[in-house]
């Protein structure tokens, strides 16, 4: 398991640096700032659904290689997302909390737009390994 998150990792710094940055955001959205507020079931379901989703992406770099499959890895957020939402009458939004909330639906939503472009794409028949996400 080591080794494969190790070539993971190995492409993932073998993207553009704007999609690297991009990366970091949404690990940092998704695994670091859910640990301030694992008292609050949305940090719990969101880091839930970020670890459900790198086992689902291991799986699929260990079948397919760095293929545009790997947008499949986000399924857990189309189950998130809603969840979020549904607490933003909850948490208000000068809260750190609400904030993170709010800035996790942003986040995960446009990367799910990208996810689907790549799994379509992949679906059409771009199945070569990538190292160039567009």
């Amino acid at each position: 398991m080591f080794k494969l998150m190790k070539e993971f990792m190995i492409k993932i710094f073998q993207v553009p640096v704007g999609w690297r940055i991009w990366l970091a955001t949404l690990m940092a959205a998704n695994m670091a700032a859910p640990l301030f507020f694992l008292n609050h079931i949305e940090a719990v379901a969101a880091f839930v659904a970020i670890n459900v989703g790198a086992f689902t992406g291991a799986y699929l770099y260990k079948k397919q290689g760095f293929t545009r499959l790997l947008g499949l890895m986000h399924w857990p957020w189309i189950l998130l997302l809603p969840f979020l939402f549904s607490r933003l009458d909850v948490v208000s939004v000068g809260e750190p909390l609400g904030i993170w909330i709010r800035a996790v639906l942003i986040l995960n939503s446009l990367s799910l737009i990208l996810d689907v472009i790549d799994v379509l794409k992949f679906a059409t028949g771009d199945r070569q390994p990538i190292i160039w996400i567009t």
